[in-house]
C-alpha cells in the first residue's frame, strides 16, 4: 500500500511539474514561429508578383503587413493564412485566385513576417479588424474572408 502511495505522489508530482511546464511554454506552442523572419523587401514582393498597398492605406498597416495583386479586380479575398511560416510562403493563395479575377491581400500577424509585435488572441484579433478595416477603405467592392 504504502509503494502505491509512493508511486501516485511522485505521478501526481510530475503530472503538476508538466502541467506547469506546458502553461510557461504556451506562447511558444501556440504561435511556433513568431519572431522568426525579417519584412521582404520591395524587389523581393516585386519578383513574387505582389504590390504595395496603395498610398492611402494608413499608416497603421504596415507595408509588408499586406500585400496584394493588381487593382483590376471583381472583389478581395483577405487571407488570414495560419500562426505557422509568413504571408510570402503563402504564394498559392494568390497563384489560385488571382487568375479567378479577385485581388488577394495575404495578411500578416503581428509576429511574423519582420512585423513587430508578439501574437496574443487580444492583439491578432484587434489586428484582424484592423486590417479587415484598412482592405474595405483601400479596395471597395466584395470583400471575402478567409
Amino acid at each position: 500500500m504504502r509503494t502505491l502511495v509512493s508511486v501516485l505522489a511522485a505521478l501526481a508530482v510530475g503530472y503538476a511539474l508538466l502541467a506547469g511546464l506546458l502553461t510557461l511554454m504556451q506562447g511558444r506552442i501556440l504561435y511556433p514561429s513568431a519572431g522568426q523572419g525579417s519584412a521582404p523587401d520591395a524587389s523581393t514582393l516585386a519578383a513574387l508578383g505582389y504590390t504595395a498597398l496603395p498610398a492611402s492605406v494608413p499608416a497603421t498597416a504596415p507595408p509588408w503587413a499586406l500585400m496584394a495583386s493588381p487593382d483590376s479586380a471583381r472583389g478581395t479575398v483577405v487571407v488570414f493564412h495560419g500562426n505557422a511560416g509568413s504571408a510570402l510562403d503563402r504564394g498559392y493563395y494568390v497563384r489560385a485566385l488571382r487568375p479567378r479575377g479577385l485581388r488577394v491581400v495575404l495578411a500578416e500577424y503581428p509576429g511574423y513576417g519582420g512585423r513587430p509585435g508578439s501574437p496574443t488572441e487580444a492583439v491578432l484579433v484587434e489586428d484582424a479588424v484592423r486590417t479587415l478595416r484598412t482592405v474595405a477603405e483601400a479596395y471597395p467592392g466584395p470583400l471575402v474572408v478567409w
